[in-house]
């Protein structure tokens, strides 16, 4: 994290690993995340420190991972496709 006041780096405290630097994205109020060797998108939130579990996708996470605007939706890739297929969770909580 980066304070653009005073261009300062600092680590997120509290923020678990993340599989690899494409499967994080930031929300309004946090972090979705995939942990090391996981299939699970859990989500962070940044003003209490606290990690929730959002979904699992039993064929685990290929390389990409975004947030719609709403938060309603997350798009991945699944591992190992040849075609470049997206896909959509709907309706998780």
């Amino acid at each position: 994290m980066i304070d653009l006041t005073k261009s300062i780096e600092s680590h997120v405290a509290g923020m678990p690993r993340v599989a690899s630097e494409d499967l994080w994205t930031v929300g309004r109020n946090g972090i979705y995340f995939v942990s090391p060797g996981g299939s699970t998108v859990s989500y962070f939130d940044l003003a209490t420190n606290e990690t929730h579990q959002v979904f699992r996708s039993p064929q685990g996470f290929g390389h990409g991972l975004a947030v719609s605007r709403d938060e309603h939706f997350i798009l991945y890739a699944r591992p190992g496709t040849e075609r470049a297929d997206i896909m959509i969770m709907e309706n998780y909580e």
